[in-house]
């Protein structure tokens, strides 16, 4: 519950700083794809990461949250638990931006979007934002259950007017990544002043003992 706590406070801190025009991008140390310098990746357990903060393109997002768009694919040979309390951004002082989730999964009446990056491959949509994507393969193996509390305290911190259909489109889903499969997505940060050092942080968490494995971590800062 301390974590929890910190993540709360630097988000709230996040949300009462002005809207700005800075953009993560890889630090120096990052190890960024060939061509494509606002792009990095970090390789654990056989799980590859890449993290792009430069593939936003359409609508006002950019003004107010720092969205990335994730690729993950498993290479291990576990099945991996894709759920938004897994990723955070880690600033200074100990502090984690939460990756905001953008689904109202109590909605009675969900707005049904078609993921604008496919289904995946090997990846099952979690039962409770299976309404928002007709005809998603779910996951109904159990063993993922539903984080209420984290929705909770974080549904909150969208800005007014969003999540919109395209955040919901173009957002990573949670789910369960099977060996040798592939999704790809964006999460969504509160902006940060420009010149902060953050570090993206990916719990690997089987799906199966709900254990992590490792840690993805790719330094970024805001310019």
């Amino acid at each position: 519950m301390e974590g929890i706590g910190r993540v709360v406070l630097a988000l709230t801190l996040a949300g009462a700083a002005c809207a700005h025009e800075g953009q993560l991008v890889p630090a120096p140390s990052a190890q960024t794809l060939p061509g494509r310098p606002r792009t990095a990746e970090e390789t654990v357990e056989g799980v590859r990461v890449v993290v792009d903060s430069d593939a936003w393109r359409g609508g006002s997002v950019r003004d107010v949250l720092s969205p990335v768009r994730v690729t993950i694919e498993n290479g291990g040979g576990r099945p991996l638990r894709i759920a938004y309390d897994a990723f955070t951004l880690g600033g200074p002082n100990g502090f984690r931006l939460a990756a905001l989730p953008p689904f109202r999964v109590a909605a009675q009446n969900a707005t049904a979007v078609q993921p604008a990056f496919g289904f995946g491959v090997g990846f099952g949509y979690a039962p409770w934002v299976g309404p928002y994507y007709p005809g998603a393969p779910l996951w109904t193996h159990g063993g993922f259950a539903f984080n209420g509390a984290y929705y909770d305290r974080f549904y909150g911190g969208w800005p007014a007017a969003l999540p919109d259909e395209d955040v919901l489109r173009n957002a990573l889903p949670e789910g369960v990544l099977d060996p040798r499969g592939r999704v790809s997505g964006f999460l969504y940060f509160a902006n940060q002043p420009k010149g902060t050092a953050l570090m993206f942080l990916a719990a690997l968490v089987d799906a199966d003992t709900v254990q992590t494995f490792g840690t993805v971590a790719i330094p970024f800062t805001v310019k």
